[in-house]
């Protein structure tokens, strides 16, 4: 019962943050170098261990591909696919990061959700 609470507070949880963000798409990535962007914050922020670090590059650079190959396709270039192509992969990306982080590390990441966007959008140094 504790875990079914636990789990069902950091699904509403991880809405309510998502919703509350700016509309600014983490996961919306236009080339790999977006995805190594998000890579590195993430390094930073949640300190991953090596294993933590090579699942997480894989997420996020199949991803990436995956989401330039449907950025391609004509029937995609409407903004209203794109957001549902975002909202996808983000959803996702989450999924797998709650996996890949483990339960503690993951609640980290909500957390410091809003920080990581915010860092993602100041410009590159």
């Amino acid at each position: 019962m504790k875990k079914l609470t636990t789990l069902l507070f950091t699904i509403i949880a991880s809405s309510a943050l998502l919703m509350a963000q700016e509309n600014y798409p983490l996961y919306k990535f236009t080339s790999r170098a977006d995805a190594e962007k998000v890579l590195r914050v993430l390094q930073s922020d949640l300190k991953l261990n090596a294993d933590q670090y090579k699942a997480v590059q894989e997420l996020l650079f199949n991803s990436a591909k995956s989401q330039q190959e449907l950025y391609a396709m004509e029937q995609n270039k409407d903004p209203k696919m794109v957001e549902m192509i975002v909202l996808r992969n983000t959803r996702h990306i989450e999924a797998n990061l709650q996996n890949i982080l483990g339960e503690d590390l993951f609640k980290i990441y909500n957390l410091k959700k809003n920080d990581i966007i915010k860092k993602l959008q100041e410009p590159s140094k």
